[in-house]
């Protein structure tokens, strides 16, 4: 009797183990694995590698970690399946670093998410998220890393590092750092995207042999840094200036977009203007993108650098210069090729040359009142320039000469070390006039329908490739929620709406494709019985191939017989478009100059498509409609692969003298180092 006892306790106890095992793996990660049922990744890591597995895979799933991870020893790979499906949260609000690497040479980690918020809390509780030391020949790949209080990935004091893919969120210092101050070369940043920082996006610091190409830095203006710098800039390559020869050499930064940074896109600097220790030698920039940065470019204490190609421009109102050559040690300094420009019309000047020698040549300045460079006296000896000024884009040239007797030119001006009389005081008048510039872009491919008490709507169209797809949605009682184009999840640029009266939206959704044939459109909207949808579809040739690919976007909301949006001046090259939604259809008049692309006037609602090619600020309107009624629009302007801004003056361009500008504030350093690890 007893054994039939024990016996049916043990089959009890087994199937209530089943039963819970059932319940964790739907509500948790269980690592199968792992030698007690637990979604701890801490544990299930430590006693994988106790057992030998140097290979862990953690599965689709969240996880928590009770204490940072700490991988000591060599070709360890850790990886989830997705950076959205294997989740890594705190539940100690005490960890510092949650995943660290130390003598792990050939280590990987890969495909999953970390966060630095603990279970419970509401802001960030971990200093750093992923931390390597000494480890050679490391993967960091597809991870999403957000909200950490320091540093969300350093790559410390090794060699051959490999940082591709990730996507970095909410850093309280830096987004992702490269030191090699105490040794360590080769490691490689690729196709990352930075999203939110308050010192550095991307920084080499002490950085050495170093690549870094191919990403997206955007938002570094956040004010969380943990040491009270917030320094805001982009992408930089620093040296250590409380260490005597603690400087960086041969970086290359390569076709990287970098929007949003409060101080600086670029920077490029020994020693922050603090005690001169050295310089950097051999650092490269080549064909970035710098936009709504206070400044462009910073060069300060660089020996040999070379900054060809770039594009800097959409500036905010406080910047005062696009590129600025800083007191200091730099020398064989090589800018050319760059496009600066407009600057506000407070700004000091396009390019500002307080120090170092070099040549500053075949660039182009886009000025606004401000002079288009300054060069400090004492250093005039020491450069070469040959550049463009762009006054407007009714343009005429001169070469070696600032005097021109047209009113509104382009004007080459070439200078040598043995010149005397280039940096002068000058007055020029500029008309106000404004032609459009004949952009590049091409409509490619056109299509539309309607249809009423519907909550969704597909259509198809054929389309070459390399296109940018623009799908316009006026609808009524429910908003749209998903557009998808060939199977391609659509992204929105903006909405407006009005409810006065019968109710009205409009959404303006778009994707880049690639690839031509023939792709779906489809629309879906919340649920519920839709009072209508109008559909637009319309592909562009001609365009920037990755984002941004739209600037100056303006919404407006009217109740009346004619609608206006207002897009405001910037790229040459680019074409405007005017979307416009109402819940009645009517004939209409679109403004001058402008041309439609398509309209649908279904069960008795509106939509249209309309367009017009113009670098100058320009409202674009739509009139006549015989009722008044609910109009919304919205506009912006599609930037073209050859992105240049225009500029047109309507006031005295004044040259200030060179002796009126007072050198500003020293730099700050981002204090890149680590701390805590």
């Amino acid at each position: 009797m007893g054994s039939y006892l024990q016996t049916k306790f043990r089959l009890l106890l087994s199937l209530l183990l089943v039963g819970i095992c059932v319940l964790a793996s739907s509500t948790f990660a269980i690592h199968p694995t792992a030698f007690a049922l637990t979604n701890d990744a801490y544990q299930i890591i430590t006693q994988d590698l106790a057992s030998g597995q140097m290979n862990i895979h953690l599965p689709a799933g969240s996880y928590v970690v009770s204490q940072g991870i700490k991988i000591t020893e060599p070709n360890v790979q850790i990886y989830g399946d997705g950076e959205n499906s294997t989740i890594l949260t705190p539940n100690n609000a005490s960890i510092n670093t949650l995943i660290s690497f130390r003598y792990a040479d050939n280590f990987s980690i890969h495909d999953l998410q970390i966060t630095g918020i603990a279970v419970g809390q509401t802001s960030p509780t971990s200093n750093n998220g992923i931390i390597t030391s000494q480890s050679n020949y490391g993967l960091i790949e597809n991870i999403y890393a957000h909200d950490f209080k320091q540093f969300t990935i350093e790559y410390q004091n090794a060699n051959g590092g490999l940082i591709l893919n990730n996507l970095v969120v909410n850093s309280g210092s830096n987004g992702i750092s490269i030191n090699d101050e105490n040794g360590g070369q080769g490691t490689v940043v690729k196709g990352n995207v930075v999203d939110g920082a308050s010192d550095v996006g991307i920084t080499a610091f002490v950085g050495r042999n170093f690549l870094a190409a191919n990403n997206t830095v955007r938002n570094v203006a956040l004010h969380s840094s943990p040491f009270g710098e917030n320094v805001h800039w982009g992408m930089a390559v620093e040296g250590d200036h409380l260490v005597a020869g603690a400087t960086s050499s041969n970086v290359t930064y390569s076709n990287n977009l970098i929007v949003n940074c409060g101080a600086a896109g670029l920077v490029a600097t020994a020693n922050n203007n603090q005690t001169s220790t050295g310089v950097d030698h051999n650092i490269s920039f080549y064909n970035n993108t710098v936009m709504n940065s206070a400044s462009g470019l910073i060069v300060s204490d660089v020996d040999g650098f070379i900054s060809k190609g770039n594009l800097f421009t959409s500036f905010p109102a406080s910047a005062k210069a696009g590129i600025t050559v800083y007191q200091g040690l730099s020398s064989n300094i090589d800018i050319e090729n760059e496009f600066i420009g407009p600057l506000p019309l407070t700004a000091t000047a396009g390019v500002i040359i307080y120090g170092g020698s070099g040549k500053f040549v075949n660039s182009t300045i886009v000025t606004n009142r401000y002079p288009a460079i300054f060069v400090s006296q004492a250093v005039k000896p020491n450069w070469i320039l040959s550049y463009t000024v762009i006054t407007n884009s009714n343009t005429t040239s001169t070469t070696s000469s600032t005097s021109s007797t047209s009113t509104i030119r382009t004007t080459t001006t070439t200078t040598s070390s043995s010149s005397s009389t280039t940096f002068r005081t000058s007055t020029t008048s500029a008309t106000a006039t404004t032609t459009s510039t004949g952009a590049k872009i091409v409509n490619d491919a056109t299509a539309g329908n309607s249809c009423k008490s519907c909550t969704s709507s597909t259509l198809s169209f054929t389309h070459q490739g390399n296109v940018l797809v623009v799908v316009v949605v006026g609808y009524g009682l429910n908003v749209p929620t998903v557009v998808s184009v060939g199977g391609v999840s659509a992204s929105k640029l903006n909405s407006t709406s009005a409810s006065t009266g019968s109710s009205v939206g409009e959404d303006l959704w778009y994707v880049f494709l690639s690839s031509s044939g023939t792709s779906t459109v489809s629309v879906q909207t919340k649920a519920g019985p839709n009072n209508y949808l109008n559909v637009i579809v319309q592909s562009f040739t001609g365009t920037v191939t990755t984002a941004p690919f739209f600037e100056n976007t303006a919404t407006n909301t009217v109740v009346g017989r004619s609608v206006s949006v207002t897009v405001n001046s910037g790229t040459i090259g680019r074409r405007i478009i005017m979307a416009v939604a109402a819940p009645n259809s009517s004939s209409y008049t679109l403004g001058s100059g402008q041309k439609d692309i398509w309209s649908t006037q279904g069960n008795s609602h509106f939509a249209d498509l309309n367009y017009e090619d113009n670098s100058a600020q320009q409202t674009m309107s739509l009139s006549g409609f015989s009722i008044s009624t609910n109009l919304v629009t919205i506009g912006t302007a599609i930037l073209p692969v050859t992105a240049r801004p225009s500029i047109s003056l309507s006031s005295t361009l004044a040259h200030a003298s060179t002796d009126q500008i007072t050198i500003p504030t020293p730099l700050r350093h981002s204090k890149a180092r680590l701390r805590g690890f």
